[in-house]
């Protein structure tokens, strides 16, 4: 299994599980997650037929996988609001942190999590 860095996830075109962002969104908001699953059942879930996607999914080992592009709107945050705002996932980079629920972070995934976020700020400041 490749260590850390970021991948890009190839099959995800095959099945197009996000859209377009609305024109003129300023990203301005990222929304952590945990899948729930193990690595593998996570990535399975994110790159197949469903109605779920994020833009990242963070490994236990560090790896980051990029599943949706951030010019695109991935399908993480549902039926959502925050701060007045409906509809996050117009406006969000979702992160998906596999985790099965029962089981803490650890500071290398935390890691993991800053340095995709400085990535992206980056990008959009």
């Amino acid at each position: 299994m490749p260590g850390m860095g970021i991948y890009w996830a190839s099959n995800i075109e095959e099945f197009k599980i996000y859209n377009e962002r609305p024109k003129d969104i300023k990203i301005d908001t990222i929304v952590l997650h945990y899948t729930v699953a193990n690595a593998f059942d996570s990535y399975q879930i994110l790159t197949t037929p469903h109605k779920v996607s994020s833009h990242y999914l963070v490994w236990e080992d560090g790896r980051v996988d990029s599943l949706v592009a951030l010019k695109d709107r991935a399908w993480h945050a549902g039926v959502s609001s925050w701060r007045g705002k409906t509809g996050i996932n117009d406006n969000s980079v979702g992160i998906e942190i596999v985790n099965t629920g029962i089981i803490d972070m650890d500071c290398f995934e935390l890691n993991s999590n800053k340095k995709t976020s400085d990535c992206w700020v980056a990008d959009f400041t």
